[in-house]
């Protein structure tokens, strides 16, 4: 049997707050997302890269064709399925791919509520301080405009981490019974969105193991459970497909070269990205971040130490933090993953201080009592100037954002002006869908849908050299021939191009006179 320590908290001292409370920071949540979208381009505007990968998988699932056996997919397949039933709904109502995409970022839009709501949820026992701190400070990250206006992955796995936290913990502390299985399955689904959710649903089955081995089974139970349900018509499909493409060429692309880049993955992590800090700000503001939570913890008398809950997302965080900024690649919507652990810990914390604080304004007696009142004082305004902060990076970012003139909107145009029944190929297949013309898996035409993972799965497989791309560059030869247009963005590198490619294609396909757009597009003949 384990040691009884993580279970022994003494009883909070604070109310549990109404239920009702979270629909305070889901409605800010869904207010800031609103005004993202509403902004030019970004609505039902061009798709970015990554979400035109997810949905056009999940056009494609809705036409019958399957990832991994049909076409390259390099992510888990839970975000095709999710977004499976809006591509059948416009498909069956005679709707464009364009509105697929619109239907993506509804439901984002109310992902993302409901994980403000989830965080403020987490922390209820911690009374009403702590539920509005935790969820608005989740709601005002500035680093998540990059993750909740448009359809990508880590709102999800926030949505599905977050069920199985409120699942597994129960005033802090972990619960027993069917709870345990409910809460490895919700970890299991989250691992169907993003592989990363293994880090936190390992760190939990320690946790778990630490105060009853019955709950290791529960949980390891529930999680395949999820999994299972996800993954398991797909691998039965392909199973070898499955594996390269979700597993060996994304471990075939990870490497550990991020701590040169510390100063620019910190400035992400912490939502500094839109403030073009000099590096020894950053560093410092970061430090300082970590210093305030720290001195929170340091406010804490003994009566009130972390619960394990708190000790769980601690430890997620630190560890979470470290992968972030020592691993390769990185891109700006990774640190979404931390933020609602970051949240319930800033949200519990503040919460104590501002309890702490109470009770030396009602007593002065006592040299403890003084000082622990007069840390917790400190640590609450340190603790509410950050979420203010917050605040006003998110808002500085969001005005920011109405003169957004990165969209691909020219280019969607300029395709939206080619024949529907026409196969256009495109290295960024979200041009063809925002443009109503994605007709893949139609009439021979080849699905691609990620040049880039295309290449990830080429070079997992026979490895990074000039004979893996001479055979990557006989492939996109192949698929050429089927085209009568291709379009092709600024950004080459997603195909090799040797010479004989080069002039073959040159030879097959004619540039056409434009008088916008940001790529170029060739019609064959």
């Amino acid at each position: 049997m384990a040691t009884a320590a993580p279970d022994s908290t003494p009883p909070l001292e604070a109310r549990r707050a109404s239920l009702w409370l979270a629909a305070v920071p889901a409605a800010v949540g869904l207010a800031i997302c609103l005004w993202q979208l509403h902004l030019p381009h970004w609505w039902a505007g061009s798709a970015s890269y990554d979400d035109g990968v997810y949905v056009g998988s999940s056009i494609e699932l809705a036409r019958g064709l399957l990832p991994y056996r049909d076409y390259t997919f390099v992510q888990p397949p839970g975000i095709t399925i999710l977004l499976a039933p809006a591509a059948v709904l416009c498909r069956a109502l005679g709707f464009g791919t364009q509105d697929v995409v619109f239907l993506s970022r509804l439901i984002t839009l109310v992902v993302t509520a409901l994980d403000a709501a989830l965080v403020a949820l987490t922390i209820r026992h911690r009374g009403a301080v702590a539920m509005i701190v935790g969820g608005l400070a989740f709601a005002f990250f500035p680093g998540a405009n990059q993750a909740d206006s448009v359809a990508l992955l880590e709102p999800y796995v926030d949505l599905f981490c977050l069920a199985g936290i409120l699942l597994l913990f129960s005033n802090g502390r972990v619960v027993s019974g069917w709870r345990v299985y409910l809460a490895g399955m919700s970890f299991g689904l989250a691992c169907s969105f993003k592989v990363w959710a293994v880090l936190p649903a390992g760190i939990v089955l320690c946790f778990a193991a630490w105060v009853g081995r019955d709950r290791i089974l529960r949980f390891a139970a529930g999680s395949v459970t999820g999994i299972a349900l996800t993954y398991g018509v797909f691998f039965a499909a392909a199973p070898r497909a499955l594996f390269r493409d979700v597993f060996t060429a994304q471990v075939n692309r990870l490497t550990a070269q991020g701590l040169h880049q510390l100063a620019g993955r910190l400035d992400s992590i912490f939502g500094f990205n839109q403030l073009r800090l000099p590096a020894w700000a950053v560093v410092l503001s970061a430090i300082g971040f970590v210093a305030v939570v720290f001195m929170a913890h340091a406010a804490t008398p003994p009566s009130e130490r972390p619960t394990v809950l708190e000790q769980y997302l601690a430890t997620f965080t630190i560890i979470g933090l470290v992968v972030l900024v020592s691993a390769s690649p990185f891109y700006g919507h990774y640190p979404y993953l931390l933020v609602p652990g970051m949240a319930i810990l800033m949200g519990s914390v503040t919460a104590r201080a501002v309890r702490n604080s109470a009770r030396l304004l009602a007593t002065r007696q006592g040299g403890d009592q003084v000082r622990w009142g007069k840390l917790a004082a400190v640590t609450a305004m340190s603790l509410t100037a950050v979420l203010g902060a917050f605040a006003a990076v998110r808002a500085y970012q969001s005005f920011e954002q109405s003169d957004f003139a990165g969209d691909n909107s020219p280019n969607v145009a300029l395709v939206s002006s080619l024949p529907a029944s026409s196969c256009i190929l495109s290295d960024q297949a979200s041009i063809a869908i925002s443009a109503n013309r994605l007709s893949y898996g139609e009439r021979g035409c080849p699905v691609l849908l990620d040049s880039e993972g295309i290449q990830l799965v080429q070079t997992a497989t026979a490895g990074d050299g000039p004979k893996s791309s001479g055979v990557l560059a006989y492939e996109w030869k192949h698929w050429f021939e089927h085209a009568n247009y291709v379009y092709l963005t600024a950004r080459f590198t997603r195909i090799p191009w040797p010479n004989w490619l080069n002039n073959w294609f040159h030879d097959h396909f004619t540039p056409m006179p434009v008088k916008y757009g940001l790529g170029t597009l060739y019609r064959r003949g």
